[in-house]
């Protein structure tokens, strides 16, 4: 398999769920203990087939297509914000990925944590996980991922490092090359995608750190 040069690339973006953590799963499990608890019948379903459907796109946004109470979206999130504390802080992380970022950061690479989760939640577990050097920045919501990106301003070439459609467009958008990261994430390239992006890899072991001594 061939491998990406990345030393070629100045910025490495690199999301958080199902990239750096294995944590899908978990926040999906989190989202439906909550919303079994406010939502019945097809509206729960609906709501939480969109909110899964699409990571990468911040929580409220998504919940706001279904939840019109303002005091019930509150105390949705608040809810699932606390779950998600409590749950995410001992998620195992990504396969290689604790090699990946240490090795990037000794080649003085910036590196931009770049989600859809909540950024004040991203710095409680990665402080947690004494991970927070690695990154120049971590960007989440309640900010969209483009809207992050234009906030930077950022020199030379970018790699960004995802898993979903989400991640996908961005990169597309902002005319990154992108990996995609298959072993975590429930979304699958279809063959049009396949063509659009730069390699996929179900890990970053997979990626041979060593050329980059």
């Amino acid at each position: 398999m061939d491998r990406p040069d990345l030393l070629k690339y100045s910025n490495i973006f690199i999301d958080c769920d199902g990239v750096i953590i294995d944590s899908n799963q978990i926040k999906e499990n989190n989202i439906a203990t909550v919303l079994t608890k406010h939502l019945s019948n097809e509206n729960l379903l609906e709501c939480l087939y969109f909110f899964n459907a699409n990571p990468g796109i911040p929580r409220e946004k998504k919940l706001q297509k279904f939840i019109f109470s303002h005091d019930q979206l509150k105390c949705i999130l608040e809810e699932y914000n606390q779950l998600n504390l409590q749950s995410l802080k001992d998620a195992n992380l990504v396969d290689g990925v604790a090699d990946f970022l240490k090795c990037m950061k000794e080649k003085n690479k910036k590196i931009f944590m770049l989600s859809g989760g909540l950024r004040d939640e991203l710095l409680s577990i990665f402080q947690y996980k004494e991970m927070l050097w690695y990154f120049d920045e971590i960007l989440g919501g309640p900010s969209t991922k483009e809207e992050n990106i234009r906030s930077l301003s950022v020199q030379g070439d970018s790699i960004f490092f995802g898993d979903s459609q989400t991640d996908l467009d961005v990169a597309l958008l902002f005319k990154m090359d992108f990996v995609f990261i298959s072993g975590y994430t429930k979304f699958d390239l279809n063959s049009r995608q396949q063509k659009l992006i730069f390699k996929t890899f179900q890990n970053f072991n997979e990626i041979n750190l060593k050329q980059h001594d």
